[in-house]
């Protein structure tokens, strides 16, 4: 893509920056509440703050961290941590945390101030072991350099990470490479370039996104998350915003990326995903209900479709359509003032809902979340948990996970228009996601009874005898 496109795009998007202060790490990277994480930080530009940033958040939450660096670190502050260790013993008997507390481990004190990390394997018998919740690795090192290209023993990742942060500090912008890359001499390499040329762009961009470059050893089945660190004025907000613009042009699967300044605790998201619109399906006939499921209740007394509609309602979507065949059902839209639109085609099942939801959606719409509407126990921060992955990923699908099943709501980008105006028969929009298994995102949901639809009467009876007001 010419850099003059570019160009022209950020005249227009950097009046429309959004921003967050005191935002949690721990949510952007969509961390698990219920199973243990090993979060590996490789690259330059703030991988220690980003480390005892998150090892705080998580000690707030009461969880066990351990911060083990595979690279040399220095030694951290007293108010960083709970209880230090550092030894050649590579038992995990030496371990004894408590719940809301950080350990830092180190094979010795070097230098400078400076621990000495573990071996990868020692940090895999760890994690095998299950003492600790979160285990933060910093994985490889660059001598406080806000970038770097990895040399071939680097970065020294375990292969139990679940998740592979890459930082990039975007004060190197405008800086010749000689100065300002760790490994300067690669760095050039990689992106072929003089030492004496200057940081820009389409430099960071290729060191992102080249197999020996940022991400390199990062595990197959680990996530990869990308953290454009040092962004303090307007020049760096444009040169952020425009390497997410080349990295989702060019579909380079990323998990999520992080926009920000640790320094100044202040995150920023870009405007690419900003208006989802949400299309509520409610245009069924309940043939396994034998009666229309969408206007029964359970304990609480609301309509199962009105529970849906009023997370909706409650959530981030920037519009809501409901799609019904019922005139009772649009009865209840129009009581929360979302757009209704009646499904003539509802015959032709879950496609006619599907098309006619995108088409009434505004045309600027940046994507389309479809959800069910016999999804009882569906909330608003269930929703806008998936909004914010989704503005904050690089893959055109989202999809939740129930224990390990597909469920709903599902979300797109609108670059999937025409194909889910192109679908046939009762399967909805599965069909794509079928189709693109490599452009979907999926995300485990811990509460999977989120997840569960009402079909038939039996399911309604027991939910109605359990049903808890989620």
């Amino acid at each position: 893509m010419a850099d003059y496109v570019l160009a022209a795009r950020f005249v227009v998007i950097r009046y429309v920056l959004l921003e967050s202060r005191d935002k949690m790490l721990a949510e952007r990277l969509n961390l698990s509440a219920s199973e243990a994480e090993v979060i590996s930080f490789v690259g330059g530009g703030g991988k220690t703050s980003s480390i005892f940033k998150l090892a705080h958040e998580f000690k707030t939450q009461n969880k066990k961290v351990l911060v083990a660096p595979t690279t040399k670190i220095f030694f951290p502050r007293k108010e960083d941590f709970d209880q230090i260790i550092i030894t050649g013993n590579k038992s995990t008997g030496i371990f004894s945390a408590e719940p809301g507390s950080v350990t830092v481990l180190g094979q010795e004190v070097g230098p400078q101030n400076k621990i000495s990390g573990v071996e990868a394997d020692f940090i895999e018998q760890i994690f095998a072991a299950g003492l600790f919740d979160c285990i933060l690795v910093e994985a490889d090192g660059a001598k406080q350099k806000s970038i770097k290209t990895p040399a071939i023993h680097e970065p020294v990742i375990p292969v139990c990470t679940t998740k592979t942060v890459g930082m990039i500090g975007l004060s190197c912008l405008g800086q010749t490479i000689e100065n300002v890359a760790f490994r300067s001499e690669l760095f050039a390499k990689l992106t072929k370039s003089k030492l004496s040329d200057l940081i820009d762009v389409p430099k960071i961009y290729k060191l992102i996104v080249d197999e020996e470059g940022l991400l390199k050893n990062a595990p197959g089945s680990s996530e990869k998350h990308l953290f454009l660190n040092q962004v303090e004025d307007e020049k760096t907000k444009e040169a952020a915003f425009e390497l997410i613009y080349m990295l989702l042009e060019n579909k380079f699967k990323l998990d999520s990326f992080i926009i920000g300044s640790l320094k100044d605790n202040v995150f920023f998201f870009p405007p690419y995903r900003r208006n989802i619109a949400g299309i509520i399906m409610a245009s069924g006939f309940s043939r396994r209900m034998g009666q229309d499921k969408l206007l029964l209740k359970l304990s609480d007394g609301m309509p199962l479709v009105e529970k849906v509609i009023k997370a909706a309602s409650e959530s981030d979507l920037n519009e809501i359509i409901l799609v019904y065949r019922e005139p009772k059902v649009e009865k209840i839209g129009k009581k929360y003032g979302i757009k209704t639109v009646y499904n003539q085609h509802a015959a032709d099942g879950q496609s006619a809902a599907v098309k006619l939801g995108v088409e009434m959606a505004e045309k600027f719409a940046d994507g389309y979340m479809f959800l069910a509407g016999d999804q009882p126990f569906i909330n608003a921060q269930l929703i806008n948990k998936l909004l914010c992955i989704f503005k904050n990923t690089t893959y055109p699908i989202l999809v939740p996970l129930y224990d390990g099943i597909m469920g709903t709501p599902t979300v797109f980008t609108s670059g999937f228009r025409n194909e889910l105006l192109k679908i046939t028969g009762d399967e909805g929009a599965r069909s794509i996601i079928r189709n693109n298994p490599q452009e979907v995102k999926k995300v485990n949901i811990p509460e999977s009874f989120r997840g569960i639809d009402i079909d038939t009467p039996e399911q309604l009876n027991f939910w109605f005898r359990h049903d808890l007001n989620f």
